[in-house]
């Protein structure tokens, strides 16, 4: 028997990790598999190990694991992967497959797009803030996400991060028009708290959050790594 397991990072809200579930709860409808489930990397249960062991032991024998991040940082090319092999260890009869996070897609972009003209945007300028990561693949993702949204959005967008350079607090410091700030996120909480206290006359949007269109990425996402 197959099964298909979403692994989210974990929010320290209880608001945020209910707002996972419910857009799993909606996503696993969608998917034709008997066993379907979810887990946590961390602040949140069922754990990675719990989730994937809960699936086995209602008879699945090939688990695909599906990581909803939104880049390929250290959580989803290292944490995670090193919480299956702890899995492969006690359940090494089992085919355990793991897909790509949502990475970079056209309905990023479209995202982006709704998050600014729910705020008004025109010719403004844009800020992306997202987390950062030691990864260079996961700047180089966003990246090219900015650069297909300046296709479409032909005004001046540049990247900052929460816990990497450029900080956006230093970005934000040098604005003196007004500016579209919109959060690579998908938990709202401590991180949407910290950059309100510093947007000033900014226009500060919603973050990209569990958004419906990330549906269709995440089912493509289990396609491709159900036929690895």
């Amino acid at each position: 028997m197959e099964a298909v397991v979403f692994i989210g990072h974990g929010s320290r809200t209880p608001i945020g990790n209910e707002e996972f579930i419910q857009f799993i709860q909606s996503l696993l409808e969608k998917i034709d598999v008997s066993i379907k489930g979810y887990g946590f990397l961390e602040k949140a249960e069922p754990s990675i190990f719990q989730a994937i062991s809960n699936a086995i032991e209602a008879g699945a024998t090939k688990v695909t694991v599906i990581p909803v991040l939104l880049l390929s940082g250290v959580h989803a090319n290292r944490d995670i992967p090193n919480e299956l092999l702890i899995v492969k260890e006690l359940y090494p009869s089992v085919s355990i497959r793991y897909g790509e996070p949502i990475g970079i897609d056209n309905q990023m972009v479209e995202i982006i797009q709704d998050r600014l003209i729910a705020k008004g945007h025109v010719e403004e300028d844009i800020i992306i803030i997202g987390h950062g990561s030691r990864v260079p693949a996961a700047a180089e993702q966003l990246q090219q996400i900015v650069s297909m949204l300046e296709k479409v959005n032909p005004v001046k967008i540049e990247l900052a991060y929460i816990t990497t350079a450029p900080y956006y607090q230093e970005v934000l410091k040098y604005k003196n028009r007004k500016t579209f700030i919109v959060p690579y996120l998908l938990f709202t909480g401590g991180y949407i708290n910290q950059i309100k206290e510093k947007v000033g006359n900014g226009q500060l949007c919603n973050p990209i959050g569990f958004d419906q269109k990330l549906y269709s990425i995440l089912l493509k996402r289990v396609q491709l790594a159900r036929v690895i």
